[in-house]
């Protein structure tokens, strides 16, 4: 969605709304080599710990995004990197949902519960 764009169409609305739709976006599965359609597996958007999860690999394609993006502002690429350093990943996205027989701990760090 954003590789044929030019550095400077980059915005941070754009890449904003690209975070959010890959977030949104239904998980890619394995698909065997030479195949040309991708196989897609549905996420419950009521679940909440499938949308933690969707979340959490939508900062880790920010992080890449993000990181090639500063190389290409350091070798001169670009005048300015204001664009990716204004968007945020989504918060507390990467800590995975504690249970203990199906219920919710308080304290994930603490074994008295479990």
């Amino acid at each position: 969605m954003l590789g044929a764009l030019e550095l400077t169409a980059l915005t941070t609305k754009r890449i904003r709304d690209w975070h959010h739709d890959l977030a949104e976006a239904p998980k890619l599965r394995r698909t065997a080599s030479g195949v040309e359609t991708r196989r897609l597996a549905a996420v419950d958007a009521t679940d909440p710990e499938a949308v933690r999860a969707r979340r959490a690999t939508a900062n880790r394609v920010l992080t890449i995004l993000k990181a090639a993006l500063n190389h290409a502002f350091q070798e001169g690429k670009t005048s300015s990197d204001e664009a990716w350093r204004r968007v945020k990943p989504y918060r507390e996205a990467d800590a995975a949902l504690s249970t203990a027989n199906g219920r919710p701990v308080a304290d994930p760090h603490s074994r008295k519960s479990l």
